[in-house]
């Protein structure tokens, strides 16, 4: 029966994103430079465990480049990311509401900033990270291609799901060639 009702939830969640997602309107916008003109930047981490060295990565490439971080974070990884010289955000299966949207004190936490860019790690598509993502103000959005991944981001790095370190390298390799 749980395994019903969570079907029901994720199937609703997907619906309702849907919905209220638009399509990105920035096709005249130069990719030249993105991320190093770039002056703040979210970066959200996976929520698979497996995948927090490959984000670690990512993330003191980012903090290199001078660029002010924020990190969304799950709490239970706290212990397991240095994140010295960022602005953390934390969150638990409390901030998430019925449909696995974030609640309203992650919403307000991630509205009080624009950022320039805004990263998400999420190798595995997250329903919670997605509509993360959604919520910034950002000029920029760079994700792993996913099933709704052109709803939500304006640069998309293409997913190799056997090896994921294949996959954050190449996202590296996208922020290095702008």
């Amino acid at each position: 029966m749980t395994q019903l009702i969570n079907i029901i939830k994720t199937f609703l969640a997907k619906f309702y994103f849907l919905l209220l997602a638009k399509k990105l309107k920035n096709a005249q916008n130069a990719f030249n430079g993105f991320f190093t003109d770039a002056k703040s930047a979210l970066i959200i981490f996976p929520e698979n465990e497996d995948d927090l060295d490959y984000a670690l990565k990512i993330l003191n490439y980012v903090l290199d480049a001078g660029i002010k971080t924020t990190i969304l974070l799950n709490e239970q990884f706290v212990g397991q990311v240095n994140a010295s010289g960022s602005e953390v955000i934390t969150y638990s299966n409390k901030d998430q509401n019925f449909l696995m949207f974030p609640s309203d004190i992650i919403k307000e936490k991630l509205t009080e900033n624009r950022y320039g860019i805004t990263i998400d790690l999420n190798i595995i598509p997250s329903i919670y990270a997605i509509n993360c993502v959604g919520l910034t103000q950002s000029n920029w959005k760079v994700g792993f291609v996913n099933k709704y991944s052109d709803k939500i981001f304006n640069i998309q790095v293409k997913n190799y799901s056997q090896d994921s370190e294949i996959s954050y390298k190449n996202l590296l390799n996208c922020l290095t060639m702008f």
